[in-house]
């Protein structure tokens, strides 16, 4: 999601951004916005982890050449960004769902729909993550038949059991770690020491700080674990939830601030219509598969219309006969009647 909200808040300005920049980055100054993605898109990207941008131009409404050259640059070369631009279509939209699938090692085959084709742009960020465990779950450390107690109750379950050797535990929660092969990514479970909160409260009051806290927490030690074996998908419209973080003028058609993106700001005003974001993760005896997708789609601020202008001259008038060149009168008359 950040990816995605980087590279819109590349264009915007004025509160626009500040409230965007309070969200995505509090505190962090915004020439290390870009600084900072463009260190973590070359500190991810591996064989387990990929991360691919791109974004895309509406011709029929931007033109050929309609968005900011800086913008795109910065777009390119910090967020590794591919872009595109042609007149939005039906098959653009498969366009957009076929890079998706392709960067996500195809989790996720589609995102948006032919409402995105009155998009003057749009901006995608997709995550896949591939990774085997350090140690796989062997054959009898499966539980087929285990139960796991959600939040509609019982259910069964296949479970899996492991000895790890990293035990987490602060104020709040247990949990513990388990490494993917290669050594750069692991896996970190968190369990609320209050088994009756709602898991949703849970982490929505768990602070980055509370995060922090925990991960230090680690105990070199071992440690009996037990997890399910999972598969979900997710899907989610954002716009809401980042309003109602305060995130308030990006989607207002008239308070936006987006003159960054476009190369005639008095002729197009952008603002979010849209943030789409999408997952998918297994979880199972060999490893972990994850996938996400997140898309903005930047709508136009469509000016109020000219005004319907009329000149009636069905009363004494005055007229003129002009040099086109100069705009002086070669001959000027006045019409007081017809006959």
């Amino acid at each position: 999601i950040m990816f995605a909200l980087d590279m819109c808040a590349e264009g915007a300005s004025g509160d626009t951004y500040e409230q965007m920049a309070n969200i995505i980055a509090p505190g962090v100054e915004r020439d290390d916005l870009k600084q900072d993605a463009a260190y973590f898109v070359s500190l991810f990207e591996d064989d387990t982890m990929h991360i691919a941008n791109s974004v895309w131009a509406n011709e029929s409404i931007v033109g050929k050449d309609g968005l900011n050259a800086n913008y795109m640059s910065t777009l390119k070369n910090y967020y590794s960004a591919e872009a595109f631009s042609e007149e939005f279509t039906g098959e653009t939209v498969n366009k957009v769902n076929e890079w998706i699938d392709d960067n996500t090692n195809h989790m996720i085959p589609q995102v948006i729909d032919d409402t995105a084709i009155s998009s003057s742009m749009i901006l995608v960020n997709c995550l896949a993550f591939d990774g085997s465990w350090e140690e796989a779950y062997e054959e009898g450390r499966v539980n087929e038949n285990g139960t796991f107690n959600g939040i509609n109750g019982e259910e069964e379950a296949t479970m899996m059991s492991s000895t790890e050797g990293i035990y987490l535990e602060n104020s709040s929660a247990t949990g513990f770690i388990k490494p993917y092969e290669g050594d750069k990514f692991s896996f970190m479970a968190i369990l609320p020491k209050d088994e009756d909160v709602n898991i949703a409260d849970f982490v929505g009051n768990f602070t980055g700080a509370d995060y922090m806290e925990l991960y230090n927490s680690a105990q070199y030690t071992d440690v009996h674990t037990m997890m399910p074996k999972i598969s979900f998908e997710y899907e989610n419209d954002l716009n809401k939830t980042l309003i109602d973080l305060g995130m308030t003028d990006a989607f207002d058609s008239g308070l936006a601030q987006f003159d960054d993106m476009v190369a005639d700001p008095d002729a197009h005003q952008f603002y979010v219509g849209r943030v789409i974001h999408k997952t998918k993760i297994d979880i199972n005896e060999d490893g972990t598969q994850a996938a996400a997708a997140t898309v903005v789609m930047m709508k136009e601020n469509a000016a109020a219309p000219a005004p319907v202008l009329y000149v009636n001259l069905d009363r004494p008038y005055a007229f003129a006969i002009i040099d086109n060149e100069t705009g002086a009168p070669v001959f000027m008359g006045t019409v007081n009647t017809t006959k």
